[in-house]
């Protein structure tokens, strides 16, 4: 059933374009090319083991850093600083956060060690690639005087700052995602944002401890 005015399909990410596979070999990269994203050929310059990252080539604020070897590749986003926002007091205890844009839509495989061996015969690797960024439905009910509201800006804070590409692991770092609000009603103001998630997932260590995540409110009213 729809919920708030949006069903799960307005959620539900786009399929990308098309994808991109970066190969290394001893953990370096030795190629690269863009794939068609129902498959393409790839070719291999010699017998052995080789490494591979795939990610979707159609985002527009992504950027990739260390990708020049296959254990440091990395994918976060553009910085972003308003003037109005000053933190959020409430779970950054006077230190301020990273503020970004939110990401594209991202989405990401990896596999190590895939062995390619001497044959005449093309071999067939099926890959899945799977979201490494999450859409969040944000929404703020204001009891009286929706109707002056012509502008509202948010702040998503505590979120992971990036994910790490050879093992789909989200950033220790945490980072601020700002926002505008795409729609203005009678109830309120709602939008959906995109984020990395939660910081430092998955980890076999992981817990909650004392992390905390916070989302702020910035409203221009008609007069």
């Amino acid at each position: 059933q729809p919920v708030w005015g949006l069903d799960y399909d307005a959620i539900r990410p786009a399929e990308p374009e098309g994808a991109r596979v970066h190969i290394y070999y001893n953990d370096e990269m030795e190629s690269e090319r863009n794939l068609r994203k129902k498959g393409s050929s790839v070719f291999f310059l010699n017998e052995g083991y080789y490494d591979m990252l795939f990610y979707n080539n159609d985002t527009e604020y992504i950027l990739f850093e260390g990708t020049t070897r296959f254990t440091t590749a990395y994918a976060t986003t553009r910085s972003l600083v308003r003037s109005t926002y000053r933190g959020n007091s409430k779970i950054t205890r006077g230190t301020k956060e990273t503020t970004m844009t939110p990401p594209d839509m991202l989405y990401g495989a990896y596999i190590d060690s895939f062995e390619v061996k001497k044959s005449v015969e093309t071999q067939k690797l099926d890959v899945t690639l799977h979201p490494l960024v999450y859409t969040y439905l944000i929404r703020f009910e204001v009891s009286k005087g929706a109707e002056h509201i012509r502008q509202a800006k948010g702040a998503f804070a505590g979120m992971a700052k990036g994910v790490n590409l050879y093992d789909g692991r989200t950033s220790n770092e945490v980072a601020t995602v700002m926002f505008d609000c795409e729609t203005i009603g009678d109830f309120g103001v709602q939008t959906l944002v995109k984020s990395f998630g939660i910081p430092d997932y998955p980890n076999p260590h992981y817990t909650r401890g004392d992390r905390q995540y916070g989302v702020s409110l910035e409203m221009l009213l008609k007069n």
